[in-house]
């Protein structure tokens, strides 16, 4: 099911980070992920990316750093908002044609 829903595996991450951010603030992230079956080196990773992801926005004028990471997480945990805006950013690639036949497989 997981690997026929982009959207699904996009949400999947975003949530299994957002639990590895909660345990890393309290010092319990290490259990957390043996207990997930994910690797701490990934998950520091991850996060390494996101400050730089943000860094490049910065430096292009489209976030500003100084008003904090909230300003832009706002709608973060509304999952329909998230949903939509992963799926209007995926649009190209949300719908694959195939050939099959006489028949179009969407």
């Amino acid at each position: 099911m997981l690997q026929k829903d982009p959207l699904l595996v996009i949400l999947l991450v975003v949530k299994v980070f957002e639990g590895w951010k909660d345990t890393n603030c309290n010092g319990s992230e290490k259990s957390f992920c043996w207990d997930n079956f994910l690797s701490p080196v990934t998950m520091q990773m991850m996060e390494d990316m996101r400050v730089q992801f943000v860094d490049l926005l910065s430096n292009i004028g489209f976030v500003d750093k100084s008003r904090g990471a909230n300003a832009y997480n706002q709608y973060s945990h509304d999952l329909e908002m998230v949903s939509a805006i992963l799926c209007a950013g995926l649009y190209p690639n949300v719908v694959q044609c195939k050939r099959r036949g006489k028949w179009t497989a969407f």
